[in-house]
């Protein structure tokens, strides 16, 4: 290539690639990008004498985004929604400080070379060709508010506030890691459209429009494919391949990681490579359950991440990925200590109150829960609950959910009818936002159906669950994980009412998914095998329930050997098998080690359950009788402690005392 016929500089090149591309937006990007060459060539211009502020109009560009029209048709587009005037006004002050900063920047590179001289043409145009592809992922975020849904319009301030930062344009260094464009002017601009367009998806995603994204990323993997230049098909790989995940297509998003993987290493495209490995790190040690390549994926992330030290934002995402993969490894003080360091690399770069720290902080919290810390983790999500009204105001999806997280750790501190006030606020936000027909009411009927299970209130149970259910099933398919909450609570409920062979007809249904989508032997496939026997057994099907329980027992032995903590249901459930069979040696044996398995944990309905099983076992002993009717007499009062939710069961125990006098 004659070096003589290249660009002289970003400026210039982007002026040009400006014309003929997507006609809504890049007549106005054309000018924008004139306006800051503009001030650049003035500044170069021999002939101007004597020569203006050489960088007069450099932040002229922004204006053509955000300016009046912009602000007129926001407005339009959120005069209907929740929150009316206040979710408005914060809409506008974040678009307002983010074309500010732009500005601000815009000005800063340009008098770095013109005034100062400190700075190259060479990392000017980095710089500039930073700024104008903000300005393009601003132009996207609108152009989605504006034509969106009602619902993707309810989420417009948490849109704009989760704007990718313009202090990225402002690092020298990670800009300089970056690979060039082609020297082709005509590829150059179709690398810039497809860009352009894979911002448009981003937005996309975050408006959680997850089947629109699809569509248009399996549109640019093509069209990438066609311009030839990797670095921008591994982009939108990497792009297609979160997508994916998010529909639970993990087969394909795995293939997507693994092309990408490949692809960013070759080409030393080292902001992709980074996190391919992260998604891969999840991909591997989560979804599929290898908690070893899992964790051997995140340190090689985590060092992919530290190697230019620049991206915080980066390194913390893959310091939550190491989190997620050592919790399944049950190392949950460590996984609290990854996500802790990632909070805190999110709030150094973001500030004190950003969306990105208010999920970061609720996924500490929900850690802290899961090491018995619920106090902290109830302060923690509602700090969060605050940092998210804050940023987007009272009425927005993202509170409703914050607030849901939190019932699920209220309820699992017992106090359920808290949870179920959080609940119903949050059921509030939903309707008047983004409806009855959103993955957030789905989940919020999920827990309310378990808070009020547990509180023995079980056909508002059944309701609430089954709603769940359908709105799931509607949005994702019959086959999407984000059913297995819903499905599993659906499946305990059932029996309350005696509604036993639904209850296994939901039971085989989840042991079927989990069957498509987890490894032979993980932990989730062993509890569907065991929640299917527990069904079997209650319909007197005690040889198929057997079968059933032991593949249970077997897988959790082979992943956590034989004092594995999920072995203690099916081996209760076996007690009760052999206890029926008049396997009386065998009864005992299999309900002294589910007994011995509970620990130290104290759960009042359960162990009531596993107190009662060996007391009618031991019943049997005659030597054994005063210790079978304590263990009976304590299961009373482990029920009654349980709440009215476990009055039957109590009531069934005491019968039993009455019956088995010594």
């Amino acid at each position: 290539i004659d070096p003589g016929a290249r660009w002289p500089s970003m400026a210039p090149q982007l002026a040009a690639l400006a014309h003929g591309i997507a006609p809504r937006r890049w007549p106005a990007l054309a000018l924008a990008t004139a306006a800051i060459a503009g001030a650049v060539v003035l500044a170069r211009s021999p002939e101007s004498t004597p020569p203006p502020a050489p960088c007069v109009g450099a932040d002229a560009a922004i204006d053509q985004t955000w300016n009046d029209d912009a602000r007129a048709a926001l407005r339009a587009a959120l005069t209907d929604t929740a929150g009316g005037a206040e979710a408005l006004a914060r809409t506008e002050g974040v678009l307002d400080a983010y074309a500010a900063s732009w500005r601000a920047s815009a000005v800063a590179a340009c008098e770095a070379t013109r005034v100062a001289g400190h700075q190259s043409d060479t990392v000017l145009d980095l710089r500039v060709a930073c700024l104008e592809r903000r300005r393009g992922e601003l132009a996207q975020t609108l152009r989605l508010v504006d034509q969106g849904t009602p619902q993707v319009r309810a989420r417009a301030a948490g849109l704009v506030a989760a704007l990718p930062r313009i202090a990225a344009c402002d690092d020298v260094v990670a800009l300089q890691t970056e690979l060039p464009p082609p020297d082709d002017p005509q590829r150059a601009a179709d690398v810039a459209a497809l860009r352009e367009r894979l911002a448009h998806v981003a937005a996309m995603v975050r408006a959680a429009d997850h089947a629109g994204a699809a569509a248009e990323a399996d549109a640019i993997v093509s069209d990438a494919e066609a311009v030839a230049y990797p670095p921008v098909l591994a982009e939108a790989l990497l792009q297609r391949a979160t997508i994916r995940d998010l529909q639970a297509k993990r087969a394909d998003a795995r293939g997507d990681l693994d092309r990408v993987w490949l692809l960013a290493v070759e080409l030393g495209h080292h902001a992709v490579e980074t996190e391919a490995a992260i998604r891969l790190a999840f991909s591997i040690g989560v979804r599929d359950r290898d908690v070893d390549a899992g964790l051997q994926w995140a340190a090689t992330a985590l060092a992919l991440a530290r190697r230019t030290g620049t991206d915080a934002l980066l390194l913390a995402m893959a310091h939550d990925t190491h989190a997620s993969v050592l919790e399944l490894a049950e190392r949950r003080r460590e996984a609290v200590a990854e996500a802790e360091l990632a909070l805190a690399l999110r709030e150094g770069e973001l500030g004190p109150d950003h969306v990105a720290i208010a999920s970061s902080l609720a996924n500490v919290a929900m850690l802290r829960w899961k090491t018995d810390e619920g106090a902290q983790a109830i302060e923690q999500l509602q700090r969060a609950i605050a940092m998210q009204q804050r940023v987007t105001g009272a009425l927005h999806p993202d509170v409703a959910l914050l607030q849901q997280r939190l019932a699920v750790v209220l309820s699992g501190d017992g106090r359920y009818e808290e949870a179920l006030d959080q609940l119903r606020a949050a059921a509030g936000i939903v309707d008047a936002t983004v409806g009855e027909q959103s993955t957030v009411a789905a989940r919020i009927h999920t827990s309310m159906g378990r808070a009020l299970h547990e509180l023995g209130r079980i056909d508002e149970a059944l309701d609430h669950l089954r709603r769940a259910v359908a709105i799931f099933e509607a949005l994702l398919g019959p086959e999407h994980p984000e059913l297995g909450p819903a499905l599993n609570a659906l499946a305990v409920a059932l029996p309350e009412r005696g509604l036993y062979e639904e209850a296994l007809t939901v039971s085989r249904r989840v042991l079927g998914m989990r069957e498509r989508t987890e490894p032979p032997d993980s932990p989730g496939l062993a509890v569907a095998h065991a929640a299917v026997g527990g069904m079997l057994r209650q319909l007197g099907r005690l040889d198929e329930a057997r079968r059933e329980l032991e593949q249970a027992i077997a897988s959790f032995e082979r992943g956590g050997g034989s004092s594995a903590p999920g072995l203690m249901v099916p081996m209760l459930d076996l007690a009760e098998i052999e206890l029926a069979q008049g396997r009386i040696p065998e009864a005992r044996a299999a309900a002294e080690r589910a007994l011995a398995l509970r620990g130290e944990a104290t759960i009042p309905g359960t162990d009531a359950e596993y107190r009662f099983v060996l007391a009618r076992v031991l019943w049997h002993d005659r030597s054994q009788r005063g210790r079978a009717r304590a263990l009976a007499e304590a299961a009373v009062r482990g029920y009654a402690d349980a709440g009215p939710r476990e009055q039957a069961a109590r009531e069934r125990v005491e019968a039993w005392l009455a019956q088995h006098r010594r």
